[in-house]
């Protein structure tokens, strides 16, 4: 079977290889990646201001003392800087972990500082709705890191935590049960969000995936066609970086456009023999192996614009 027939037959029924099932993974992956840098990026921008505003305050009325909202929030400030800097200068391994830090420093840290400054509230129900707010905050903004586990992990301590806080400035207990039940539907609600948002990054990439190549960035496009940069990744774990054009939507089922497009796969292989017709669509893609023409010196490629 012909090389340009099995990826046809890949295409139709709906399968990838493993080493492009792997690549995607491995994509998919970088993006949960990029989804906790964001997240480090909320938190250290959050607290920063959230300190900025806290520590200049000495006296609120209602409070017999402040000190634990001041100092704790420019403590807070300093880990979520510090996870940020270490995100981006050390990813790997410290990113799987960054992803944890709203269930392992923000709740129980946000949680006890609200819940020592609830301990010097004069008037009932001063700090709880303010630490509320923000604690389920914290779960929600753990939708983006994309992990269901980090769901399950923040949502007990948060809820733990608005209970603490509401007792201790005397809330009485009929408006904590009111401030619970309205916790208790952000868990499932972030379970729901991340799921949906896995489904439609996992959807958005595989649109990429084209039988055994994974499409990068566009390099240009003309009146027939666009160019991309793509990964080659067959068979054997070897992976190599090739340039595929493929015809623009309002073309794809044009019969003269697609023998247009044979043709001028054919005469690239007969002057270049490393010039294929992608099977990930039949007379869809032209493959050039090795270096995308667009950043060939000797081949700039200007009938696709780049």
């Amino acid at each position: 079977m012909s090389w340009f027939s099995e990826v046809s037959k890949n295409w139709r029924s709906g399968g990838t290889s493993g080493a492009a099932a792997s690549l995607l993974n491995r994509i998919i992956s970088d993006e949960r990646d990029s989804s906790t840098l964001a997240v480090c990026w909320i938190r250290a921008v959050f607290a920063t201001v959230n300190a900025l505003v806290v520590f200049p305050t000495v006296e609120v009325p209602g409070l017999a003392e402040v000190w634990p909202a001041r100092y704790g929030s420019v403590l807070y400030m300093a880990l979520a800087v510090l996870v940020l800097v270490l995100a981006k200068l050390k990813p790997q391994p410290f990113m799987r972990w960054a992803a944890f830090t709203p269930a392992v420093i923000d709740v129980p840290l946000v949680g006890l500082m609200e819940w020592k400054q609830a301990t010097y509230s004069l008037v009932p129900g001063l700090i709880s709705p303010g630490a509320t707010v923000m604690l389920l905050g914290f779960v929600m903004i753990s939708s983006l890191a994309l992990s269901r586990v980090l769901i399950v992990l923040v949502t007990p301590p948060a809820m733990f935590a608005i209970f603490a806080i509401a007792r201790a400035e005397g809330v009485p207990l009929p408006i904590i049960g009111s401030l619970l039940a309205v916790s208790v539907g952000f868990g499932p609600l972030g379970w729901v969000l991340v799921g949906k948002i896995r489904r439609l990054v996992r959807t958005s990439r595989e649109r990429d995936l084209l039988g055994k190549y994974i499409l990068g960035p566009r390099l240009g496009a003309g009146g027939m066609a666009e160019v991309f940069k793509a990964t080659y990744s067959p068979e054997g774990g070897f992976e190599r970086a090739v340039a595929v054009k493929r015809i623009l939507p309002q073309f794809a089922d044009s019969a003269d456009v697609i023998a247009m497009f044979r043709r001028e796969a054919e005469l690239g292989a007969r002057h270049d023999p490393t010039a294929q017709e992608s099977g990930a669509h039949p007379a869809r893609c032209i493959l050039r192996r090795g270096r995308p023409a667009a950043d060939s010196r000797s081949n700039p490629a200007p009938e696709f614009g780049v």
